[in-house]
C-alpha cells in the first residue's frame, strides 16, 4: 500500500542567480521546442503516425483488460478472485513464447507484417476471452492473447529505428510512449469508473445484463467485447496503411539515409 508521507520541513533555498536561471529558461525553452518538433515529425510520418493511433487503441483495449479483469474473474468465470494471479502468469508465459519466436517472424514475414497481424489477433482473442466462462479455458486464451502481444512488443522497436533518421529517434519516442501513458491512464479510469456503484454510473449500465440471440452479455464482457473489435479494426488498418507506397518511401529512405551515414 502506498501511503502519503509528509516531506520534513526544510529552510527555503536562496534565489538562484541570475545566470542559473536564465540557463534554466534556456533549458526549459529547448525541452519544448524539441518535443514539438518530435511531435511534427511523428505527424507527418505516415510509419510513426500509424504506430501511434493503433499503440493507443491496443493501450486502451490492454489497460482495460488489467483493471477488470479481478472482476471478470469472480463475475464471468464465476472463479475466487485470487485465481486473478493465475491469469496474469497466463498472458506473461504467452509473451515470453511471442518475444521468443519474433525475430524469426520477423525475418521471415517482415516486421511490419507480425505488428498488423499480431494487433488483430490480439482483438480477436480479446473478443474470445470476453466470451469465456471457465477458469482454466480462459487461461489458455489469454496465454494464447500474450503471444502476438509478445511479437508486437518485439516488432515495434526495429520499425521506429527504421523509419526514423537518427537524429529524431529520441524525439519520436518521446512522442509515442506519454501518448501510450495517456491512453492506458484513461482507459483504466474509465474502465474503473463503469464498473463502479457511484452515483455517476447509469444503472442501466451497472446492471446490464442482456440476451441477444440466445448469447447473454454482461457488463464486463461488452467492455472486452468492444475492445476487441476496435484492436481488431486497428490491426487490420495498421497491416493495409503499413503496405502503402507512403510507408514504404519513408521507410527505404531511412534505411539510406543510415546506409549513407554509416560509409
Amino acid at each position: 500500500m502506498i501511503r502519503a508521507v509528509k516531506p520534513p520541513a526544510v529552510e527555503a533555498a536562496p534565489a538562484a542567480p541570475p545566470e542559473t536561471a536564465a540557463v534554466h529558461q534556456s533549458a526549459v525553452r529547448r525541452f519544448f521546442a524539441e518535443l514539438g518538433e518530435g511531435t511534427r515529425f511523428v505527424a507527418d510520418s505516415p510509419v510513426l503516425r500509424v504506430l501511434l493511433v493503433t499503440l493507443a487503441v491496443l493501450t486502451l483495449g490492454a489497460a482495460t483488460l488489467n483493471t477488470l479483469n479481478v472482476f471478470f474473474v469472480s463475475e464471468n468465470l464465476h472463479a475466487d478472485a485470487g485465481w486473478f494471479g493465475t491469469i496474469g502468469m497466463g498472458e506473461e508465459v504467452g509473451a515470453v513464447v511471442g518475444a521468443l519466436a519474433a525475430g524469426r517472424l520477423c525475418r521471415r514475414f517482415r516486421d511490419v507484417t507480425v505488428f498488423g497481424v499480431g494487433l488483430t489477433l490480439v482483438g480477436v482473442g480479446l473478443v474470445v476471452y470476453a466470451r469465456i466462462g471457465t477458469l482454466w479455458a480462459a487461461v489458455l486464451v489469454i496465454a494464447l492473447i500474450g503471444v502476438p502481444l509478445g511479437a508486437i512488443n518485439s516488432a515495434i522497436s526495429p520499425i521506429v529505428l527504421r523509419a526514423t533518421p537518427r537524429e529524431y529517434i529520441g524525439r519520436a519516442i518521446s512522442t509515442l510512449r506519454p501518448v501510450q501513458q495517456l491512453a492506458s491512464m484513461v482507459s483504466a479510469i474509465g474502465a474503473g469508473w463503469l464498473v463502479s456503484t457511484g452515483w455517476l454510473v447509469s444503472t442501466v449500465w451497472r446492471d446490464f445484463d442482456h440476451v441477444v440471440a440466445g448469447v447473454t452479455f454482461g457488463r464486463i464482457d461488452t467492455v472486452y467485447l468492444i475492445g476487441g473489435v476496435a484492436i481488431v479494426i486497428s490491426g487490420v488498418f495498421a497491416t493495409l496503411a503499413l503496405k502503402g507506397p507512403g510507408a514504404t518511401r519513408l521507410t527505404d529512405a531511412a534505411v539510406a539515409d543510415e546506409t549513407v551515414g554509416a560509409d
